[in-house]
């Protein structure tokens, strides 16, 4: 066997190779670890090292990790964003390291320390980086949500830019803490694409470079697995909670309850949100309702069943004066069908479906017990009531839905998905208003009857199998998903993500010119709100069963 004795020459000069390169790191980006505790300064030292030094203006921490994870650094006002981790309590003392190109820039913190209090109040953490001659002041804030950091080279419009998507999951039960992903990004919304703070679509691939990326199915935060996600502005409500908790309290009480064995329904996530390192607020991410959703990509079993899916984006015109069922379906727009496109028979199965809603009588009262999922229908019917849903259903017409025909049985029947709830809970449409929206101007005991609803025609027709289902779902709804005590634990816990992260008080400053409640007063207001809406719902349902 032949052996191969190493050139002491070559392992001299890879050694001093190496040497040399751990010099220059060493010496332009130098890199340092220490907990947060062991940086604290009292006042007087923080105060003593400016006063021996020169401000500069270059930047001396190139970055900055917490617990070895990337913070987001927002360059406008020189500071750092810290996600604490969940029940951590090793998160209230992180490690923090950071990065200079320098020479040996110490850090000091001005002592303070990391409580609910401090980040619930918005605290502001000064930073100061030095060397012998000089110093850069920084700022550090802490918050309790995860946080979206998105870069981009185009301003995203209401055509897709590519981006890159970052996502840093502070929960408990997170299997990876970063999320990194190409993208693509665009403006969504109608009315509130109009604000000056967007809604955006946002969507995962791989191989963005490629004519035609691959979608990039991931988890985010816990929900679904999907490529396609949407962030939520919620510029128009003054909690920021209108939306997200009528969309979470649906999917969380009413969703499961379908004869089709689908999860009918969406689900948001709050988040605090940076577009190419500037702080953008509070967000809420969340999936879409889509074929994926409600698994309309499966086989037909009965190929006697046409399946399609409709999105009722707009009010048809002339409601009141004008029964054309074609302006009608002008009012939607097509989301999917098994043949790719629209096709006459799903054309003229929504027509019925419409005409049957407006004409139907006694005579057809079997007709509109197999013209839906029933179960479904009642739970939208008493859904949109609830929240006041006055941009869902209103004057004879509904609008921010999905209507979606599935096959059962021999036959198809209409399942219902609620959608966009932004103007709810008092909230309505206000021209003269500020960004259109007036703030609790629907009185708490106003109901909003979906009356274009099987459900609304069976009441009207006096039928009193539906007065029975009725009474059964609405007692079985307020022993669980909508007892107070239920939806109470659910406001505490959004209460918390809004306001005790701090995330309302950055979005008051980022955002100044929308509304806002007091901070102190949290969702004080609205909880009564919710309370006193169960109360009329009550009598509501007792009134129409009886």
């Amino acid at each position: 066997m032949t052996i191969i004795r190493p050139n002491k020459k070559i392992i001299s000069c890879m050694m001093l190779g190496i040497s040399v390169f751990f010099i220059i790191y060493l010496t332009f980006f130098f890199q340092a670890t220490k907990t947060f505790s062991k940086l604290c300064v009292s006042e007087e030292t923080y105060e003593s090292l400016i006063s021996q030094r020169t401000e500069t203006a270059e930047e001396l921490i190139l970055d900055m990790t917490f617990n070895d994870y990337q913070a987001v650094y927002d360059s406008l006002d020189r500071c750092f964003y810290y996600s604490l981790v969940e029940n951590d309590q090793e998160a209230y003392d992180p490690q923090i390291g950071y990065t200079t190109n320098a020479g040996r820039i110490k850090l000091a913190v001005k002592e303070t320390k990391i409580s609910d209090d401090m980040i619930a109040n918005n605290g502001t953490i000064e930073l100061l980086a030095y060397d012998d001659m000089c110093y850069r002041e920084y700022k550090m804030k802490c918050t309790t949500l995860p946080i979206v950091s998105i870069h981009f080279y185009e301003e995203p419009t209401d055509l897709d830019v590519d981006i890159t998507f970052e996502l840093f999951d502070n929960r408990t039960e997170a299997i990876k803490r970063e999320l990194i992903s190409e993208g693509k990004m665009r403006i969504r919304g109608v009315t509130t694409a109009s604000y000056e703070k967007k809604g955006y679509k946002v969507t995962l691939v791989e191989n963005l470079k490629k004519d035609e990326p691959e979608e990039n199915q991931q988890s985010v935060l816990g929900m679904r697995s999907d490529g396609d996600w949407m962030l939520y502005a919620g510029y128009n409500d003054q909690e920021k909670i209108r939306n997200v908790f009528s969309a979470n309290l649906w999917y969380e009480s009413c969703a499961d309850n379908n004869i089709f064995g689908v999860k009918n329904g969406m689900e948001y996530r709050y988040v605090e949100t940076f577009f190419n390192d500037h702080y953008m607020g509070l967000y809420a991410i969340g999936f879409p309702v889509d074929e994926l959703q409600l698994e309309l990509q499966h086989p037909i079993k009965n190929d006697k069943v046409s399946e399609f899916m409709l999105k009722k984006m707009r009010w048809a015109e002339n409601i009141e004066t004008d029964i054309s069922y074609e302006r009608t379906l002008e009012s939607y727009e097509f989301q999917w069908s098994e043949e790719g496109e629209f096709t006459e028979e799903n054309i003229e199965t929504a027509v019925q479906y419409h005409k049957l809603l407006d004409c139907a009588g006694k005579s057809e009262i079997d007709m509109l017990y197999d013209l839906v999922d029933i179960g479904n229908a009642i739970d939208v019917y008493l859904f949109y009531n609830l929240i006041q849903g006055v941009d869902n259903a209103h004057e004879g017409d509904t609008k921010n839905l999905y209507l979606t025909y599935r096959a059962y049985g021999d036959k198809g029947r209409f399942l219902i998905t609620p959608w966009d709830f932004d103007l709810s809970w008092g909230n309505e449409y206000n021209w003269a208003a500020s960004y259109a929206t007036g703030q609790y101007t629907y009185g708490v005991d106003t109901n909003l009857i979906m009356d274009k609803n099987v459900v609304h025609i069976l009441l009207e027709n006096e039928d009193e199998h539906i007065k029975e289902l009725i009474s059964k779902r609405y007692a079985k709804l307020r022993e669980n998903g909508w007892s107070e005590e239920i939806m109470m634990h659910m406001l505490d816990e959004y209460e918390k993500k809004i306001f005790d992260s701090g995330a309302y008080e950055r979005e008051s400053h980022r955002w100044p010119h929308a509304h806002y409640v007091e901070k102190d007063n949290k969702l004080n207001l609205f909880k009564t709100y919710v309370k006193e809406r169960l109360q009329v719902m009550d009598k509501y349902v007792a009134d129409i069963t009886r």
